[in-house]
């Protein structure tokens, strides 16, 4: 059975020789790279690792709530090492943590194949991220 656990800032460095090399491998994709051990470890972000059995963690997702106009959404940041049919069994327990903490909605940021691989997740794409790198 997958499980999805909580890492509180206090308990990063039990795990962050399993989880850093899944950060990093998200990281690659992104345009720029940022210290997650810094952020994790002050509790700007939230770290969840997802489990296939308890002594392995098999993949991880890196959280952060934002207030947005007129809502809280709890947004991931980074998702890495987890199968489809994971993220999908997991989204329902994602939501119970969102809602506890006033969140009305999870997104996530992704490349343009990621919206192939949401069908039957409940993400539906609701704009598009364009960026200009400032000279």
């Amino acid at each position: 059975m997958t499980t999805v656990t909580h890492i509180l800032p206090d308990k990063l460095e039990d795990v962050w020789a399993q989880v850093s090399p899944l950060i990093d491998s998200a990281q690659a994709h992104a345009p720029a790279q940022a210290d997650y051990h810094a952020i994790l470890s002050s509790g700007e972000m939230g770290l969840y690792v997802v489990s296939r059995n308890p002594s392995t963690i098999d993949g991880v997702m890196v959280c952060q709530f934002v207030d947005v106009p007129g809502e809280r959404v709890l947004r991931i940041v980074i998702m890495a090492g987890m199968t489809r049919d994971e993220t999908i069994a997991i989204m329902k327990p994602l939501g119970v943590v969102a809602k506890t903490y006033g969140a009305s909605a999870i997104e996530a940021f992704g490349r343009k194949g990621f919206l192939k691989w949401c069908t039957g997740t409940g993400f539906k794409p609701i704009h598009t991220v364009y960026r200009c790198e400032v000279e």
